[in-house]
């Protein structure tokens, strides 16, 4: 039994816990465990969002990954505009199809490249921090008052930010498939 869960720890990267409830599950069969892992396990958080400066009339996008199990962050994206177009993105579509469109809107005339690498760099620096750790405490619904901090740390560099977010809580297996067209 032992030699099961080294192997399939070493082979997925889970911990023991999971390792052991993964054979459980696929009747102690190692190969169907490591197919299985992937999927079993909701350990990472797509924030999407989007962000508008009144007083600029600059209107972004952004997404942050988290790695829940490893307390990490996996990616941090941002596009800041002066097209409003930019703001009209929906929240609630496909995490792939939302990071296909923020890089789409870089591409567009009035996206300010400088500002939006400033933006990524506010967002990283910010899920990096102890003020992030709220979002790493897995089970948890995120409210409004939970973007607060982000809310002045972006708002210290661009003014008066008003931040929008929607989450999504993804298997590994979710969040390494190739999207269909």
């Amino acid at each position: 039994m032992n030699d099961k869960v080294g192997i399939l720890m070493e082979e997925t990267g889970c911990d023991r816990g999971e390792a052991e409830l993964a054979l459980e599950l696929c009747g102690y069969d190692v190969e169907s465990a490591v197919q299985a892992v992937p999927r079993l396990f909701q350990n990472i958080l797509v924030l999407k969002g989007r962000v508008l400066v009144r007083s600029e009339s600059l209107y972004g996008l952004w997404l942050v990954i988290l790695n829940l199990k490893g307390r990490s962050l996996m990616r941090a994206r941002a596009v800041l505009s002066y097209n409003p177009a930019v703001f009209s993105s929906e929240l609630d579509r496909h995490w792939f199809d939302f990071e296909a469109r923020l890089y789409a809107c870089r591409l567009w005339a009035g996206t300010i490249q400088a500002s939006s690498q400033e933006a990524e760099q506010i967002l990283a620096a910010h899920f990096a921090s102890p003020k992030a750790a709220a979002f790493f405490e897995e089970g948890r619904g995120l409210e409004n008052e939970d973007f607060a901090a982000l809310r002045a740390d972006l708002s210290a560099r661009f003014g008066d930010v008003e931040v929008e977010a929607r989450q999504d809580l993804l298997d590994m297996g979710q969040f390494r498939e190739v999207r269909p067209r």
